[in-house]
This record gives C-alpha cells, structure tokens and sequence, in this order.
C-alpha cells in the first residue's frame, strides 16, 4: 500500500501543479469564510426554516403546527410564523447565489494573477459581465441572485475565465491604453487608461449575447423542457444501468479532488436522469434504484474519512483539522471540509476516495436489486443528516441499515491508506 502511495504521489504531483487548476482552489480558499456561513445557514434552513419540512411541517415533527396555536391547510400557510419563516429560508436560498456571486469575483482576482493585468479592473470585468448577461437569462420571478443560484461553479468559472483573458490580452495593447493629462492624479489616470480594454470587453460579449440569444435566454426554460424530455424519452433508463451510476459517482468524487465541486460539473446526469427517477418513484409510476436521495444517502462517504481519521490518523494537526471541520459533514455538506484537510490533490485518498462512493452504489444496487431494502421513493433536503437520509428517503428502517453497512466500509476503504500515509510520514520525518 506504500508503494502505491509512492507512485500516484510521483504520477499525480505534476497535476496538483496545473496554473489553473491552482488558481481556482486558492479562489476556493478565498471564500471559505462564505461557504461556512452558507453551510450553517442550510443547516437552519433545513431544522427550522421550512414551514414544511421535517421539523415544522406536519409530515415531521409538527412543531409549526404547535407555534402557530392549532392551524393547520390554508390557514398555516398564511400564519405570520410561516411568512415570517418562508422570508428566512428565501433568505439562505439568496446566500447561495451570493457565494457563486464571490466564486466569480475571487477567480478573476487569481486570473488577474494568472493573465497578469490589474486586479481591480478583472474583478470590474467579470462582475460587470455577469450583469450584461442577466438581462438574456432573467426570466420570470427569477432575481439576481436566481441568476446566480442557478448556475454554480461551472458558470462562475467559464464566465470568469474568458472575461478575465480577454480582458487582459486587450489591456496589453499600447494603442488601446488612454493616456491622460499630467494634472490628472496619478491613481485615477492609471484606473481610466483600461476604459477602452473595459469597454471593448463588454461589447465583444453583448455582441455574442446579441447574435446568439438562444443560447443564453431562458436557460430555465430549456432545463425544465431537459427533464420533461428525459421522464418521457429513453434516456432516463440509461442512467438507471450500474455502469452509468459508477461513472457518475466516480466522476463527482475525482472533480472534488481536483478541487472542482463535483455534484456541479455532474449535474446533467442528475437532471436528465435521477430527478426523474425521483420524481416518478415519488408518485409512485417508477421503480428506480438511482434516484437523487440514493446518491444524498451515499455521501456519508466523507464523514466516514473523518472518523477513520480520528481513529488511525498519527499527525496531531491533521487530527485538529478533522475535529474543526468534522461539523458540517454531519449535514452532507463536504465542502469546507475537502479543502481543509485537504483531500484536493492528496495522492494517498486518490484511490479510496473514488472507490468508496462506488462501492456504495454498487452495495446499494445489490441491496435494493435483491429486495432487501426499499427504493429511495421520496425526495430527501441535500443537508438530511446521516441515517435521517436513509430513513426518510425509503421510509424504511433499513434505509437506516443500508447507510449503516455503507459506513462501516467506508472506514474500512479509508483505513489501509491512512495507515500507509502514517507510515511514509514517519520515514520523511526520519529522513529529515
């Protein structure tokens, strides 16, 4: 097991040094405050600001029912406890525009780096792109924040990316830097000499938002014809083959460890086919293994690292580092917890950390295929802690039993190479 830490660390350290690979996890890092504020804010969503979900809603705990002195229908719904909490949980779903909002303007402070032109105006550049697109993607009821929401990481760094390069490939033109009188102050003459690089940057992008209105109006639209296509068409079946659910939880596992978000770039697959699924298990016209609250329940993955972690882990600091970030793992949020340790670029979980989710999928297939656990019928919040997940999205105890097994070899996937990693840490330190 040694050994082969040893090769995927020779064979992997040229990619951990990939320019734009590194620049878009230092974006990461950058706004990692944000990220844990949005972590804590879902965590509230989901225990107390859903009028209707597990803990206030009839169908859970009924607490609102409680709070709201006996109402329950119409009347619940127009209750000022439940306006007052529907204003709240918009609220969170604002904030998680606003983190792609900060993806975008700290990746253009890196390609700025990167492409090296002035900070400042890249940040200008990319914001001010995103706002010339708003008006091609607005559609009804959808805000600012919408706009961003329903994006993600994937837009932020495309949109980000070109911005950031065209704008500095113009910048670098003599003939299109403003010269300004002497009496100008200095500072402010710098800043006007990018007004033509600025202005040229936004008008090459309108001219294609112009020309090509299709592509970039009513995206919403388009994604929700996408998936009244998929339930209809032949493709959903094809998500449902293990082969498929492999790739798909493989591919989601290695993006995270290039320090992309995962579920972001893989999320075709879960509109066009495991949405569906869910959505026709849910109303009860399907029979689908692979369904959106399968994969929820499998991410306890994550959390089973934590605990391997804490249990065989020799570095005291890495330890600490588990401790800290271990909170919002209980809430299938990994996020904070990916870049800390950090799995992004670890040749020692390479491995383990592809093959455990696939290892689950797989366990779970066989499980349900065989009839010993339940279909995953009804759809789950992505922050349902561990075995609530299982529980509720089968509504059978052995959702709770199936997540337990996936747990246990889970630890067990992580373990050996832990322990490998413990041991080439102790010859390093020896060595030196």
């Amino acid at each position: 097991m040694e050994r082969l830490g040893k090769f995927l660390l020779h064979r992997l350290e040229p990619l951990s040094r990939n320019v734009f690979l590194v620049s878009i996890r230092r974006a990461f890092y950058r706004i990692m405050p944000c990220w844990m504020v949005l972590a804590v804010l879902l965590v509230l969503k989901w225990i107390l600001f859903d009028p209707w979900g597990p803990v206030m809603g009839p169908q859970g705990l009924n607490v609102g029912f409680f709070l709201t002195g006996g109402l329950y229908g119409e009347d619940y719904r127009q209750a000022e406890l439940v306006r007052s909490l529907v204003f709240l949980r918009d609220t969170v779903n604002i904030g998680i525009g606003m983190v792609t909002l900060f993806l975008s303007m700290a990746l253009a402070a890196e390609w700025s780096r990167l492409f090296r032109s002035n900070l400042m105006m890249t940040v200008f550049a990319v914001t001010g792109m995103h706002l010339i697109l708003l008006p091609q993607n607005l559609g009804e009821g959808t805000g600012l924040m919408g706009y961003f929401a329903s994006r993600g990481v994937p837009f932020a760094i495309a949109v980000s990316i070109l911005t950031s390069w065209l704008f500095a490939r113009l910048s670098r033109v003599e003939r299109l830097r403003v010269t300004m009188p002497e009496l100008v102050p200095q500072r402010m003459a710098r800043s006007l000499s990018y007004s033509l690089p600025l202005l040229l940057t936004f008008l090459t992008f309108s001219v294609f938002a112009a020309i090509f209105p299709p592509t970039l109006h009513g995206v919403a639209e388009i994604i929700k014809d996408a998936v009244e296509w998929a339930i209809n068409e032949p493709f959903l079946p094809l998500g449902q083959r293990p082969v498929a659910a492999i790739i798909y939880q493989g591919a989601i596992s290695f993006f995270w460890w290039l320090g992309l978000h995962g579920e972001s770039f893989m999320e075709f697959m879960q509109i066009f086919s495991y949405d569906p699924a869910q959505a026709k298990n849910a109303i009860g016209v399907g029979e689908y293994v692979f369904t959106g609250s399968f994969f929820i329940a499998t991410r306890l993955h994550v959390l089973a690292l934590a605990v391997a972690m804490l249990a065989l882990a020799r570095n005291e600091e890495r330890r600490k580092v588990v401790w800290f970030f271990i909170w919002p793992l209980f809430f299938n949020i990994p996020d904070p917890f990916i870049f800390a340790l950090p799995i992004v670029f670890n040749p020692w979980l390479f491995i383990p950390f592809i093959l455990a989710p696939i290892a689950n999928t797989l366990v779970g297939w066989l499980a349900i295929t065989w009839g010993i656990v339940p279909i995953f019928k009804y759809a789950v919040p992505l922050t349902m802690p561990m075995m609530f997940s299982g529980y509720l999205g089968t509504g059978s105890l052995m959702g709770v039993v199936i997540q337990l097994v996936w747990f246990v070899m889970d630890v067990a996937i992580y373990a050996p190479f832990i322990i490998a990693s413990n041991l080439h840490l102790r010859e390093r330190r020896g060595l030196e």
